[in-house]
């Protein structure tokens, strides 16, 4: 049996000798199809999410249910545009882009789809333009916040890597330790509990999340 790729996340900024002018995020996930962009973007209040607790493959739990929460990229500049891979019913890949601006986020533009390019594999990727103010993944600080915004979800899964403009942030631990928990116990189920403890290699905050 195949095993699964390693599913990979990067962060990339364009820049000119000005400013940055585009932000864009990519991964190798299991993207979506034609119809189902359909149905999410033009039902911005929900998602499939909503009714699957985990992703397509059962992998990994899925974070941000309501469908609202995609806009979230334009919060960066005015335009975001998806760039999707993924298996048609034949089970050949396609590629299809959506479009909103947000003067108007209501309104998605949603291409054809077409056969993917040769040695494309699915996933998704979203290029934010006319940025709202100049963002540079290469200040000092950064690979560090995006290293405590993604600890968690890295830590509960090891498979997926992300990069930084080719920056690890896995690479700011210094050290993790885990310590084993007593169980906690419901009417119905047992769940095991653990605390993880992740020193920096940069000082910063102290800060406590939950699983």
């Amino acid at each position: 049996m195949d095993s699964m790729p390693r599913q990979r996340i990067t962060v990339t900024a364009e820049a000119d000798e000005l400013k940055a002018n585009s932000v864009t995020v990519q991964d190798n996930g299991h993207g979506m199809s034609r119809v189902e962009a359909v149905r999410h973007f033009e039902n911005l209040g929900g998602s499939w999410k909503k009714a699957n607790n985990t992703s397509k493959t059962g992998l990994r739990h899925l974070h941000g249910k309501e469908g609202r929460r995609r806009l979230r990229a334009l919060a960066l500049g005015r335009v975001a545009e998806w760039s999707v891979t993924d298996k048609n019913e034949e089970g050949s890949l396609e590629t299809f882009h959506v479009v909103i601006i947000r003067d108007n986020i209501r309104s998605a533009r949603i291409s054809p789809a077409t056969k993917a390019e040769r040695g494309t594999r699915s996933g998704t990727r979203i290029r934010v333009t006319e940025l709202d103010k100049e963002w540079r993944l290469d200040a000092p600080g950064v690979v560090q916040e995006i290293s405590e915004l993604f600890v968690l979800y890295m830590t509960e899964y090891p498979d997926v890597s992300i990069s930084v403009d080719k920056s690890d942030p896995a690479a700011a631990i210094s050290r993790k330790q885990t310590y084993e928990l007593p169980p906690i116990e419901t009417a119905d189920e047992t769940f095991s509990s653990c605390l993880e403890v992740i020193e920096w290699k940069r000082q910063t905050a102290r800060m406590l999340y939950r699983l």
